[in-house]
């Protein structure tokens, strides 16, 4: 998956957070935020709901993440949530 912002803008940073928005929402999203429909497992289409949904957030609107990832790979489990 890539993960960019729109053609013309520019990265974000934060220097509370120490990083890229969409650095930090990845990592959010990695961390078992991302399982949109609550089945346990988190896949890479809810990861890339996720990321452009919290950098929106995190940003007020002033940025939007993009993703890209390839039509070729299919729907995958990316981690199990859980205790």
């Amino acid at each position: 998956m890539g993960l960019d912002g729109r053609p013309g803008s520019f990265s974000q940073e934060s220097r509370q957070l120490r990083d890229r928005y969409s650095t930090r929402a990845l990592v959010e999203g990695l961390d078992c935020k991302a399982d949109y429909n609550h089945d346990s497992y988190e896949t890479i289409k809810e990861l890339e709901l996720y990321v452009s949904n919290r950098v929106n957030e995190m940003t007020s609107g002033r940025q939007h993440a993009v993703t890209n990832c390839p039509t070729s790979i299919r729907e995958f489990r990316l981690t199990v949530v859980g205790p």
